[in-house]
């Protein structure tokens, strides 16, 4: 009886070994463009010297990946900024004040505030006169969970909540126009995974 039991399992596991042994896991990113679905607020800075341009929103990781249980990859939001200076002097950008303290790129949800930093370790930036520049700026450990609750699929509530995107930057000597609009791409990533055949 043990070894029927025995030779039971060993076929099994020889069944499990074959099938592993023939395709693997694939890792890769779905990318969806979502811009003409948003009607994202138009901001104009058309009469400034020295503004920003949103060129990109990029959110990461709205829906689970039910291919493999795993838990969520946090949501979060990278923006592609471009400096313009049309001034005849120097402009500087500061992202934050030292170590991810007192950062300058703000957006307000409700009482929320979501705050933007960049992607470098880099806080200040000069742009020449004349001259332009461009920045990404991504959320850091931002919890989504506090404005939606724990969702299995953000893509709607996100959707909607973007529409309403208007971010800002605090400057010390005056506040700097950020344009936005029909002009400004939106892009949802998120991580998934298959399993895929050996061929």
């Amino acid at each position: 009886m043990k070894e029927c039991l025995t030779t039971k399992r060993l076929f099994f596991l020889c069944i499990v070994l074959f099938f592993c042994s023939c395709g693997e896991n694939i890792k890769y990113i779905e990318e969806t463009n979502i811009t003409d679905e948003v009607s994202l607020e138009s901001h104009e800075c058309t009469k400034e010297k020295f503004f920003f341009i949103l060129e990109k929103i990029s959110i990461w990781n709205t829906k689970q990946d039910t291919f493999v249980v795993r838990s969520h990859t946090p949501l979060g939001i990278n923006l592609k900024l471009k400096v313009i200076n049309n001034d005849n002097k120097p402009k500087k950008i500061i992202i934050n004040n030292g170590e991810m303290e007192n950062c300058n790129f703000h957006w307000k949800v409700d009482k929320t505030e979501i705050e933007f930093f960049g992607t470098t370790d880099k806080s200040l930036y000069i742009v020449k006169p004349k001259d332009s520049l461009s920045l990404n700026l991504h959320t850091l450990y931002f919890n989504f969970d506090k404005i939606f609750g724990p969702l299995e699929d953000y893509t709607e509530v996100i959707k909607n909540l973007i529409s309403e995107f208007s971010l800002t930057y605090d400057d010390v000597d005056d506040k700097i126009c950020i344009e936005q609009g029909a002009k400004t791409e939106i892009v949802i990533y998120n991580h998934k995974s298959r399993w895929e055949w050996w061929r």
